[in-house]
């Protein structure tokens, strides 16, 4: 899959706007597409020198391809708790989300919980070391839990470019419908 670029930016009242673009999809020629395209928005509800709490809701429009796309309208909703200490950070997240399968896929919709637990360790200034499980207790339509880990590294070049590589691996079930997949990305803040 390439490339997945977003557009990230703050708002007025600790509010933030992502908009997350369509990823090509390149597993053979007859099976090339497009995603969905993603409309999120995020309150920060308070914060702390240590604890951050916040809620984020995602509008999935009708987008992408016949085969990766969506064929109606999707949306989450998601608590996301934080703390850290030190060098030390951790968050979980719970939410609720309605999807819809591709048009290929008969375009059923189906509705599950996600929930993800992520911690980090700051080891250098530079240097942060990060693993998160997550999953979803529906994965599609009838079918049961899937979970996932990741992990990875993240690099501080300057205060305005950073990039991480990561792995991450099928726990159970069929999320994502992958066993293994690798990850690079680079952050730019302007």
């Amino acid at each position: 899959m390439f490339p997945q670029s977003r557009f990230r930016v703050g708002l007025p009242g600790r509010n933030e706007f992502v908009l997350s673009f369509p990823i090509e999809n390149t597993n053979n020629k007859l099976a090339a597409g497009l995603s969905p395209t993603f409309l999120t928005l995020k309150h920060n509800i308070f914060y702390t020198e240590h604890w951050n709490a916040a809620i984020r809701g995602v509008y999935i429009p009708t987008s992408g391809s016949k085969i990766y796309g969506t064929a109606h309208n999707g949306y989450l909703l998601n608590g996301i708790l934080a703390y850290r200490i030190d060098t030390f950070n951790a968050s979980v997240m719970l939410g609720y989300s309605s999807y819809s399968t591709s048009i290929a896929n008969g375009g059923e919709r189906y509705n599950t919980f996600t929930p993800d637990f992520a911690v980090g360790w700051q080891a250098k200034d530079w240097l942060q070391l990060y693993a998160e499980v997550y999953g979803q207790l529906n994965t599609g339509p009838r079918q049961g839990p899937g979970y996932n880990m990741d992990a990875g590294l993240l690099f501080l070049f300057t205060k305005d470019i950073a990039a991480d590589i990561e792995m991450g691996h099928r726990i159970s079930g069929h999320l994502g419908n992958f066993n293994v997949y690798y990850g690079t990305g680079l952050s730019v803040l302007f």
